[in-house]
């Protein structure tokens, strides 16, 4: 059976440019459903820690500790506690799947390691520049909608 190549279209990429350097990420429009779940995903473990901490796994109910004032008991709260470690890891697992090429003289894909060597000013870009990303990333998308058939299911 012959292979068939497709021909696409190069892809085009957001050019971030700081000073002598510059950074190519995938563009908005490009992200797909595994970086919208990788995204969603990122605090998972976070949110079953919480719920698990919260709820009795045997009665289902909710657990009650000491609050800050040392008298009264407050239930546990359900939500996870977010940690700026969370935070980095979830943005650089992003730039990850993001950048496509670089003027560094550092490997790709992306790894935290990296950081080390990529100066602060193209760091700082990079962040501001992933605001249309995580704006993506929280917008719902079109809402599915259903056409009325016109078929009458009569024949």
């Amino acid at each position: 059976m012959p292979s068939v190549t497709r021909k696409e279209p190069a892809p085009e990429y957001h050019r971030i440019t700081v000073g002598e350097h510059w950074v190519d990420l995938r563009k908005v429009e490009d992200l797909t459903w595994a970086d919208q779940e990788a995204w969603d995903d990122a605090f998972d473990d976070a949110v079953t820690a919480a719920r698990e901490a919260a709820y009795d796994p045997e009665t289902g109910q909710r657990r009650n500790i000491l609050s800050d004032d040392g008298v009264t008991m407050v239930p546990v709260s359900p939500r996870p506690k977010i940690t700026p470690d969370m935070v980095r890891k979830r943005r650089d697992d992003l730039l990850t799947s993001l950048i496509a090429a670089w003027s560094f003289d550092l490997p790709l894909p992306f790894t935290p390691e990296v950081r080390k060597e990529i100066p602060r000013a193209v760091g700082a870009a990079l962040a501001k520049a992933l605001d249309p990303y995580v704006e993506a990333f929280s917008d719902p998308g079109p809402k599915e909608t259903t056409e009325p058939s016109s078929d009458s299911g009569s024949s």
